[in-house]
């Protein structure tokens, strides 16, 4: 808990706290933010949102090139890239919330080559917006951001 003490202001004049709560697990975390005054306290209820993690650790970067076409797309998407070598590779599709729209595996060729297509329509019929393509097998993986325009 943070605590900031012996400040005053003087009567009219104001002071912007930035908050950052960031939950450590997924989901909807609430926590209460509490300030002391003149020995009252005033309660202010906050909300943060734990989501998964899609970004790339720098040591664990997929050795391959991953292309997505069209980009932006109104529909179908298509990715295609190559691994070193045969393997599954997993794909999963996320919103820019960290929700976990979509997910596949498959097998990449003996010469690596893998192709994925994600059609968003039949989704739920996703809504125009930015979302992020993470691409993985073993302990590697790389992120795509691509944008679905209705």
């Amino acid at each position: 808990m943070a605590v900031l003490s012996d400040l005053t202001l003087a009567p009219g004049k104001c002071i912007d706290l930035l908050i950052d709560f960031t939950p450590k697990t997924i989901g909807i975390k609430y926590a209460m933010f509490e300030i002391y005054i003149d020995g009252d306290t005033v309660r202010f209820p906050i909300q943060g949102i734990g989501t998964p993690p899609v970004g790339v650790e720098d040591n664990n970067v997929l050795p391959s090139i991953v292309r997505v076409y069209p980009n932006p797309s109104n529909g179908a998407v298509n990715f295609s890239g190559s691994a070193p070598t045969a393997m599954p590779i997993r794909m999963r599709i996320f919103d820019l919330a960290g929700n976990q729209i979509a997910h596949e595996t498959r097998v990449a060729t003996g010469g690596g080559e893998f192709q994925f297509v994600w059609n968003s329509s039949e989704t739920g019929s996703m809504p125009s917006g930015n979302y992020i393509a993470v691409f993985s097998y073993g302990t590697s993986q790389t992120r795509i951001p691509f944008v679905i325009v209705r």
